[in-house]
This record gives structure tokens, sequence and C-alpha cells, in this order.
């Protein structure tokens, strides 16, 4: 944007005193101070009708390129609004995060303390289940030939429930101490991440019965 100033050969500059009838115009080194003009007509009125005879003899129009002030005053406001609506978004954003990351690390510090609880009762419990199913294993074998067939399906499904149970138990048994082993410094991030992983995804190799087990993949029992 150009503005145009009134200048004389000292660049001083025309400034307007506060009563704006003819001949109140003086001179000021201080340009913040001057009279500022948005066209060149203006300016040219003014020196040529508002100013004394002496000024006017002295003085010439100058045009300066400058930013405009208001655009400029308008633009911060917009940036500042801006930046403080996403300051705003990110200090909520943070604050999200910041709990969520405080309820987490509480709850591994609960786990560290609560860590040798936790596996001795699931330790415990993991025992009484292997005797469980040891005694039904050797009930099968003892009395195999003389179970019903309603007999026979009420011990598989007491074993089956037994196994489930153990295999959820095992399950948390791997689990935690892989954490707690990654916690410890024994075990790396990857190797923990694939022994969950291998935990929660479990693929048996079968040993002997592969007949038994390609029917149960070909949904033939």
């Amino acid at each position: 944007m150009i503005k145009y100033y009134i200048q004389d050969d000292n660049h001083m500059f025309i400034t307007r005193s506060s009563d704006e009838s003819r001949g109140t115009y003086g001179l000021t080194s201080n340009k913040s101070l001057a009279e500022e003009f948005k066209n060149e007509e203006k300016a040219f009125n003014v020196l040529n009708c508002c100013l004394s005879a002496d000024l006017r003899k002295r003085c010439h129009i100058v045009s300066v390129e400058c930013e405009d002030d208001n655009m400029g005053r308008d633009l911060i406001a917009s940036i500042n609004d801006i930046d403080m609506e996403k300051f705003e978004e990110r200090k909520s954003e943070m604050a999200e995060v910041t709990a969520d990351m405080l309820s987490f690390l509480n709850a591994i510090n609960d786990f560290i303390k609560n860590y040798d609880e936790i596996n001795k009762r699931l330790s415990a419990e993991l025992s009484t289940l292997d005797r469980k199913e040891n005694d039904i294993r050797h009930y099968i074998e003892f009395n195999f030939s003389h179970l019903c067939a309603a007999k026979s399906y009420m011990v598989s499904k007491l074993q089956y429930n037994i196994l489930a149970e153990r295999r959820k138990i095992k399950n948390e048994l791997q689990i935690i101490h892989a954490i707690h082993g990654f916690l410890n410094g024994s075990s790396d991030i990857h190797n923990t991440i694939n022994i969950i992983n291998s935990t929660l995804n479990p693929n048996y190799n079968v040993r002997e019965l592969q007949d038994l087990f390609e029917d149960f993949k070909t949904n033939n029992i």
C-alpha cells in the first residue's frame, strides 16, 4: 500500500494541529505524527489549499510504500485467534493424553506391586486345575468300559471345562511373566510382544495324532 506525505526540503513532515482550519499545519521530524494521505490528490489539495504560503514554497509530496496497518492488525488478530483455538484444542488433547498416561502408569505401578501375589494366586489355581484334570484322566482310564453315553458326555464336558479354564490361566501367567520380564529388563519389547501375540493366538503343533486333527480341520468331527 502507498501512503503520501508532505515533506519540506529538510525532510520534516507536515503535521496537523488540533484546529483543522486553514493554516494550522506545522512541521515535525517524527514520522508517526505526520499527516498521512491515502491518495496523492488529497495530499495535493492540502499542499496547495491548506498550508501557509511559506510552507507551500518549501514542501513537496512524497510517496512511501508500506503495509496496510489495519490489514496487518486484522491479519495478526486472525492468526492469534486461530493459534489460540488450536492451542485450546491441543491443551484439551494433552490433558486427555496426560490422564491416560497417568492411568497407564498407575496400572503399571499396581502390577509391579502386586505381581508376586498375582503370580502366586494364578499358579495355585493352575495346580488345582492340573489335579482335577489328572483325576478325570484316571477316572476315564479306570472306568471307560463302564461309561454309558450320557456319562461319557458328562465326563468329556467336565474335562473340557477344566482344560479351557486351565488354558485361560496359563495364558494369563505367560502374559504377566512376559510383561514382568520386560519391566525388570530381562526381555526386550519385541520379544515381549511376540510372547503376548503367540499366547493370544495359539498354534498347536500336533505330535502324533495328525489324522485326528485333520478331521477337525475339515469339520469331520
